[in-house]
């Protein structure tokens, strides 16, 4: 069921990062940066694989989350002018599989 829901979402974030993005946009490029790896915890998570530490999925994993709030909610606005609003909200309810699944990659990475 996992690769029902990564391989659409990396589609997604992948087409929404790197054809949305300005030649002068560096804060999108950032985002891209940051959620690249998001994207391969999920794939590894799907196929059950481990990659890295324990301890830096567990960094990366909070990191990323507070990325990604304070990129849509703070930075983009700032950014653009304006204000959060419904599609901000349903961006979120679509990549909480993603925050799931990556938390989830903590324990999948140094099984006890």
């Amino acid at each position: 069921m996992w690769s029902l829901y990564a391989w659409p979402i990396t589609v997604l974030v992948l087409w929404s990062d790197l054809f949305t993005v300005g030649h002068s946009d560096i804060l999108k490029y950032m985002d891209l940066l940051i959620t690249g790896p998001a994207l391969v915890g999920i794939h590894l998570y799907t196929w059950d694989k481990q990659c890295l530490p324990n301890c830096l999925w567990k960094f990366y994993a909070f990191a990323y989350v507070g990325w990604d709030v304070a990129y849509n909610l703070v930075f983009k606005p700032l950014h653009t002018g304006q204000k959060p609003g419904f599609d901000v909200l349903l961006g979120f309810i679509i990549l909480f599989p993603l925050y799931f699944g990556l938390f989830k990659c903590i324990r999948v990475a140094n099984p006890v």
